[in-house]
């Protein structure tokens, strides 16, 4: 599939600098990298999808594929990572080459949806926590640190670094997933946010 792709690409894309088809290339083995295929395996001959006299023996094969649910509570653990997120609080100072960076991972269920409750003590019970770039943060789920006036998600952080650093989730002893847009450049992140931008944000008008 990969080969087929490239091959694609480049043809679409013959008018264009070798710099440019390049890029596309890479954004495309990164998608590709980020899927996740559910293959259940047949002992005899695939049912073919387009019979719906199968589709009732497709799904029992699937339910009692047992070889799935690795694969399953990985995809489950991504998905759980993604819905945290990391916000500057202020633009960092720099000292000694370093940028002295303040700010906070959120999360994108807020305190009014059911699943919150939920994912909360999802997390408390299996001993989570996140790690900045692989050293944990003390204090699990259960703990109201984790939790901000109006009720929402927000742990505070405060890191040094000189480029870039990571945020990731670690649940029992499972291996660490970064939360989403990781790692993170500090420019990049002051840009997103407009924290350079000193009076006024850069797409108002004058």
């Amino acid at each position: 599939m990969f080969p087929k792709t490239c091959d694609l690409i480049l043809k679409k894309m013959r008018n264009k600098t070798v710099k440019q088809a390049y890029k596309t290339v890479r954004l495309a083995v990164q998608i590709l990298n980020r899927i996740h295929c559910l293959s259940t395996n047949f002992n005899a001959t695939e049912l073919r999808l387009n019979n719906t006299r199968s589709i009732s023996k497709l799904k029992s094969k699937v339910e009692i594929d047992y070889s799935l649910s690795a694969r399953i509570n990985t995809i489950a653990r991504y998905i759980i990572t993604s819905l945290f997120y990391f916000k500057l609080d202020s633009l960092p100072k720099r000292y000694n080459r370093k940028y002295i960076v303040t700010g906070y991972i959120l999360c994108l269920i807020t305190h009014s949806n059911l699943a919150f409750k939920a994912l909360l003590s999802k997390l408390a019970n299996n001993s989570t926590g996140f790690l900045i770039n692989n050293w944990p943060i003390p204090r699990t789920f259960n703990n109201t640190s984790f939790i901000s006036k109006d009720r929402n998600f927000q742990k505070q952080v405060d890191l040094d670094t000189f480029r870039k650093f990571t945020i990731s989730l670690k649940e029992g002893d499972n291996k660490p997933y970064n939360i989403s847009r990781l790692p993170f450049l500090i420019k990049n992140l002051i840009a997103t946010q407009g924290l350079d931008t000193l009076f006024s944000r850069a797409d108002h008008d004058k």
